[in-house]
């Protein structure tokens, strides 16, 4: 494919290339990797290819979808190239606000839909709004002052060093020239003066492909054997960056690959561990959990004003970013165990949270750390912001909180109901315990294949009212029953005890470890990554299930290192 930066072509891969990207990370035929994890019908054990104790081929690795870069992983690489390498103030500019919107795939995480042709007019605006915004200091950009210097020679050294970090990789002659007769033809035939000419060719740039696809895959492949292709250096430092800080890579971790420093798994492992000690890995972590556990959801959840009178949206926001200081302490400062993240009985509130809380005490709109009853909180599964987002507008809903549990916690696949009745009316008259009445409703065939799953986990939290509050009683004024079972037998009667049996779940664990696959690699796991999963799952359990030690154990894997030989594909 020849290496062109003509918009016609630009625009020809934005529209194209999705069609493959999406044949890659999901489809129904099952003998392709793309096999969404789970098996149909109502609510599965989930096995997917891989389980604790199915360690696979070491010789074999996945698939390596090609991925067109999320809004979040846009805007932050934009802040960090102009904002952190070169020192331009952004502000509020989230250029990729007007980006298309996203769809949740097989893999349970947001991912670019189909690129239409009103789209790539949108990522046109994107590179209008950065060039506008950093045009003034074009020259610090540039490391010359286009106007005044050698303007072939000034562009010349722009490319290969604003081009190496905006492509995460040195550009070659050939594409070096390119982008330098790009230049010179808007000057000779277009009549642009020098700083006009540099200006398009910034925003060219910026809808490069190379720029906006994780191209992670090359144009060559030099190290391959019978099965898979190993990526290069600065392959891996992209994965790194975009898997650990939600961003493209910076100039010290390209330099590292430059210089071989990206090659063992010892040597990745220690980059690893020193890119989760930035404040970058903040953004990878807060993506992931808002996605994991459905938090987007807040940002459209109503609440009855009659019944919460409190609801506006700086608490709304005030509960998401709670989650965001809770997991970003357990993960980066603190024991990083998944037993801390489902079982803490800690947090971080606000003089708003803290009265949905019932805490004394805490005042302002800053977040401050704050010891929580132990007896009726722990960890993220009793934060308001996932107790508000799986609730009606005036009344908890155990079935939501069951599904949400069963699926994302539990890796558990649920087929879609055929219908989806109300949730009842209390009955003045003739008061029941909700419980009794909720669970009559489900009793019944269809409903009963899986709501025999996901009715005793959602009413492990029903101790929880529509925004987080902690309750003894229902609406109807009985006691709230909070006993139940996991789906594989361990008993519960509390919510926190509901989230201990959790934590100490094999099944929950190897579900954190498939969500934490899913999200870094964009896509299902499938047969060939049962080695790296089992691998990493081993280093996950041998580190006390601590997330950090996953991530280290994933990014050293086969599957994250490697990726498989596509049919056709032309070798060295």
């Amino acid at each position: 494919m020849p290496r062109h930066l003509a918009s016609g072509l630009a625009v020809f891969f934005l529209a194209c290339v999705p069609a493959c990207s999406a044949q890659l990370t999901g489809t129904n035929d099952p003998a392709k990797p793309g096999q969404p994890t789970g098996t149909g019908g109502a609510a599965s054990a989930g096995a997917g290819p891989w389980q604790p104790g199915d360690n696979g081929d070491p010789q074999a690795a996945g698939v390596l979808p090609l991925r067109i870069l999320t809004r979040a992983e846009l805007d932050n690489t934009i802040t960090l190239i102009f904002q952190d390498e070169y020192g331009l103030p952004l502000g509020d500019l989230h250029a990729a606000a007007s980006l298309p919107g996203e769809v949740v795939d097989l893999t349970g995480f947001l991912n670019v839909g189909e690129i239409t042709e009103e789209n790539v007019l949108r990522y046109m605006d994107v590179a209008d709004k950065v060039v506008l915004k950093v045009a003034p200091a074009l020259p610090k950009v540039m490391g010359c002052d286009v106007a005044a210097a050698d303007a072939s020679a000034c562009v010349k050294s722009f490319v290969q060093t604003f081009g190496a970090l905006l492509y995460r990789r040195p550009l070659a002659d050939d594409e070096v020239n390119e982008h330098l007769a790009f230049f010179e033809k808007e000057r000779a035939e277009l009549g642009a003066d020098a700083p006009t000419a540099a200006a398009r060719l910034l925003k060219a740039m910026l809808q490069a492909p190379y720029f906006l696809y994780r191209w992670e895959q090359g144009w060559v492949v030099p190290e391959h054997d019978a099965k898979v292709a190993r990526l290069n250096s600065y392959q891996v430092a992209s994965r790194l960056a975009f898997f650990l800080w939600g961003s493209g890579p910076d100039r010290a971790l390209l330099a590292q690959a430059k210089a071989g420093t990206l090659t063992t798994p010892e040597q990745i492992a220690a980059s690893a561990r020193a890119m989760l000690q930035s404040p970058r890995a903040e953004q990878a972590l807060a993506s992931f959990h808002s996605q994991w556990l459905g938090l987007n959801a807040l940002d459209m959840t109503f609440k009855d004003p009659t019944r919460f009178p409190q609801w506006n949206d700086a608490l709304r926001a005030s509960m998401q970013d709670e989650v965001q200081a809770f997991t970003r302490d357990t993960l980066l400062h603190g024991d990083g165990t998944v037993a801390t993240l489902l079982g803490g009985s800690y947090s971080f509130l606000n003089e708003a949270l803290a009265k949905i809380y019932g805490v004394a005490g805490v005042a302002g709109t800053e977040l401050r750390r704050v010891d929580l009853d132990p007896n009726q909180r722990a960890g993220l599964l009793t934060m308001p912001a996932l107790l508000a987002a799986t609730s009606e507008p005036s009344t908890p809903n155990p079935f939501k909180r069951g599904k949400l549990l069963l699926e994302k916690i539990l890796c558990r696949k649920l087929e879609p109901p055929p219908t989806v009745p109300a949730l009842p009316v209390p009955d003045a008259t003739n008061p029941q315990p909700e419980r009794q009445v909720l669970e009559t409703m489900t009793a019944g065939q269809p409903c009963a294949t899986c709501h025999q799953q996901i009715n005793p986990l959602g009413f492990g939290l029903s101790n929880f009212d529509a925004i987080g509050q902690f309750q003894t009683q229902d609406r109807a004024g009985f006691p709230i029953d909070a006993a139940g079972k996991l789906p594989t037998g361990e008993a519960f009667s509390t919510p926190r005890e509901l989230a201990a049996a959790l934590a100490a779940n094999p099944e929950v664990l190897s579900c954190v470890t498939k969500q934490w696959f899913r999200f870094g690699f964009g896509r299902p796991e499938d047969a060939a990554d049962k080695y790296s999963l089992g691998t990493a799952y081993a280093s996950f359990q041998g580190a006390s299930f601590n997330v950090r030690e996953l991530l280290v154990s994933l990014v050293t894997s086969r599957s994250f290192l490697n990726r498989q030989i596509e049919a056709g594909e032309v070798l060295q």
